[in-house]
């Protein structure tokens, strides 16, 4: 009998309906011997920067948003907290053992979901703040990405869908993010949110389709999107994907090199709620993309039967399952020993860890949440092993 356990997480969120000056970095500057603290005054359209001494301090001021800030340049103080060191990116963590999932090579895999950026823009607006929608994105993706610089071929940013319904900004997020990120490559599946655009139905019988071939266009070649796909990482000039229909016309032997070579390999999709009988389409969580249960069903049941495929081709070798919902909700199957599970949706943070596999649902930064990067423990096949 399979046994699991749940963590429980909290994760920093912020009012934004009352917040006039967004932090947009946090950092330790070691040539300056001082924490940082960057903020971006929405209704002056200002930046400041504070300077402060001790870390205690540092601490305290960033309060609830202090996940994500980045230590890595602090190497003057012996072990942090607990603490604290659960929530920052540290030396140790960066630049140390570098945690991965991965089956060859040495890099560190982020992720994060759920970013929900139409919400967090209106509600600033709603407050009278004057940010532009441009303005507002790149606080965001800076505040994302601090402490990726000189990572290079080092590091993967996975993102978990649910980025914003309007299709104009997940463009425009992908865009700024591909160019702060430099040679960080993106792996991307979408949510349901991104359904809701009815700017991407180019197919009114097949809303749900056409809606995720234009994402498909409009974020390539920056982005790698999966849908019911399988992307083999071989470093950032080369990536290379098997679509849905050769997965499933393919004999085991042929996805075994598919991926023997790769540093990092990567299943993702949407999942839907075929099997969620509370939270389904009918709770209108695809907008007007999809409104039939039988659809919804068959939407999740193609994405069972690759999760299967693979199980049955490459078990034995270590993968991340990048879905939007969790296993449960498209799926009957067990979660496969020796694979990392990352998701999103439904704002739950927990860390779920089960017979010999992971799943990561810790980082959903939700609603009013500040966005921010966490990083993979090693997979669970190494503990194993360990």
């Amino acid at each position: 009998m399979m046994t699991h356990k749940t963590e429980k997480l909290l994760i920093s969120s912020v009012d934004f309906l009352y917040v006039m000056r967004v932090v947009v970095g946090k950092r330790y500057d070691g040539r300056l011997g001082r924490f940082i603290i960057d903020e971006y005054d929405t209704d002056e359209r200002r930046y400041y920067r504070r300077e402060i001494f001790e870390l205690e301090d540092f601490m305290r001021e960033l309060g609830d948003e202090a996940q994500g800030a980045d230590l890595t340049e602090f190497t003057e103080a012996g072990p942090l907290p607990p603490a604290i060191a659960d929530t920052v990116l540290t030396p140790d963590i960066l630049r140390g053992h570098r945690p991965a999932i991965v089956s060859r090579g040495d890099i560190i895999v982020f992720y994060v979901t759920d970013l929900h950026l139409d919400w967090k823009y209106g509600a600033l607006i709603a407050g009278g703040c004057r940010i532009t929608e441009s303005e507002f994105i790149d606080c965001m993706v800076n505040d994302l990405t601090r402490g990726l610089d000189g990572m290079e071929d080092d590091a993967v940013i996975l993102v978990g869908g649910d980025v914003s319904f309007d299709s104009r900004i997940v463009a425009e997020f992908y865009r700024r993010l591909r160019y702060r990120a430099g040679r960080i490559r993106t792996i991307a599946v979408l949510g349901n949110h991104e359904l809701w655009d009815v700017d991407t139905y180019s197919d009114d019988k097949n809303r749900v389709g056409s809606s995720i071939r234009h994402y498909m266009d409009a974020l390539l070649p920056g982005t790698k999107l999966l849908e019911n796909s399988l992307c083999a990482y071989h470093g950032a000039g080369d990536i290379r994907i098997m679509d849905e229909q050769t997965i499933l016309d393919s004999d085991p032997n042929t996805i075994r090199d598919f991926v023997t070579r790769s540093r990092l390999n990567v299943f993702g999709a949407i999942g839907f709620a075929g099997l969620n009988k509370r939270m389904n389409c009918h709770s209108e969580m695809y907008g007007d993309a999809l409104h039939s249960r039988s659809e919804e069903r068959t939407l999740s049941a193609r994405t069972e039967a690759i999760h299967r495929k693979l199980a049955e081709s490459i078990s034995d070798t270590p993968l991340i399952v990048l879905t939007h919902m969790p296993l449960k909700d498209w799926s009957k199957d067990r979660h496969v020993e020796g694979w990392t599970y990352v998701r999103g949706h439904d704002h739950h943070n927990t860390i779920t860890r089960g017979n010999g596999w992971i799943e990561y649902a810790n980082n959903q930064i939700g609603y009013g949440g500040r966005p921010c990067l966490l990083y993979t423990s090693p997979s669970p096949r190494d503990k194993r092993q360990s």
